[in-house]
């Protein structure tokens, strides 16, 4: 069964691009859409990574709502997690939530 690696959801979509055949793309209803190199996939199982997979998930899920796919690999993950933000409002954040969910099943 396809899983999305950071959210554990099973409403995925996987393809290996033909440009990238050490890449899998992923479309999550969750995170968006992203990509991770297939070696790296057993990094997000373990610490450091496996407890901030939810802030890769935010951070995907804004880039791909902009339409950019990040990749994530042992060059980007740092650069990737440095993008992640924590709100001291959790509001505006579920309001961005609620729009990409919207926005998200209408198209589908």
């Amino acid at each position: 069964m396809s899983v999305c690696q950071l959210c554990g959801s099973e409403q995925i979509a996987i393809t290996v691009p033909q440009t990238k055949p050490f890449v899998k793309h992923y479309k999550c209803s969750t995170c968006g859409e992203y990509e991770i190199v297939g070696t790296f996939i057993d990094a997000l199982k373990n610490e450091p990574y496996k407890s901030r997979r939810y802030l890769l998930s935010g951070v995907f899920r804004e880039s791909s709502s902009r339409g950019v796919i990040l990749t994530l690999d042992t060059a980007t993950i740092d650069e990737i997690l440095d993008m992640a933000s924590v709100p001291d409002n959790p509001l505006p954040e579920f309001r961005a939530q609620c729009v990409h969910y919207t926005n998200y099943t209408a198209s589908h």
